[in-house]
């Protein structure tokens, strides 16, 4: 401010931007015959597991999974105790889900 009496601040307002669209052309069908602003069929159910102590199934399209989760397990004995968390996981799938029989080897 320049210190005149009876001055008003002056404020800064921008007007909103208008952002170009990502696709100009959105009436275009999907190789799946979907819109342009359809999503993929979806499908979830849990409980798929009765021996986990939590599961889901899940479809999207063509693609379908099955999460488990088991435990909480006894840490191994030659651990020592902490008060900080452990979380361990262990990830499997069958060899049909990769797009390489050598892409799943760890």
């Amino acid at each position: 401010m320049d210190g005149k009496a009876g001055a008003t601040p002056t404020t800064y307002s921008p007007s909103p931007r208008k952002r170009p669209p990502i696709f100009k052309d959105v009436d275009w069908v999907r190789p799946d015959g979907r819109g342009f602003q359809q999503c993929r069929p979806a499908f979830l159910r849990t409980g798929a597991v009765n021996a986990a102590s939590g599961s889901a199934y899940a479809e999207f399209g063509n693609t379908k999974v099955i999460v488990s989760v088991f435990g909480p397990r006894e840490s191994k004995k030659a651990m020592m105790y902490s008060d900080i968390g452990r979380l361990n996981c262990n990830v499997s799938y069958t060899t049909f889900a990769t797009p390489s029989p050598w892409t799943g080897i760890r």
